[in-house]
């Protein structure tokens, strides 16, 4: 598995049809307070998360200097496709 600083990762610049309700959000915070990061932040090359947003905000919150990441070999149209970068990770 590979480790990037928290501080190299850019949102993408799309938006998600993804997001977390506050419960949802706190379990989040307390499993990766108490287990870390389990699942990697899927990347694209250029550092542009495609999959992990919130666990990249936690992390940041967390004061986190490195996450595990996955880096796929996609573009940008590729990224926004919900199963686009699965088939590459």
């Amino acid at each position: 598995m590979d480790y990037c600083k928290t501080s190299e990762l850019i949102p993408a610049k799309w938006s998600s049809a993804c997001y977390l309700v506050k419960p949802d959000y706190k379990r989040l915070l307390v499993s990766i307070d108490t287990y870390g990061i389990l699942s990697p932040i899927v990347i694209q090359k250029n550092g542009t998360i495609i999959d992990g947003y919130h666990r990249w905000i936690i992390a940041n919150e967390m004061k986190i200097k490195k996450v595990p990441v996955a880096v796929v070999n996609c573009d940008d149209v590729e990224a926004m496709r919900p199963t686009g970068h699965s088939e590459q990770a």
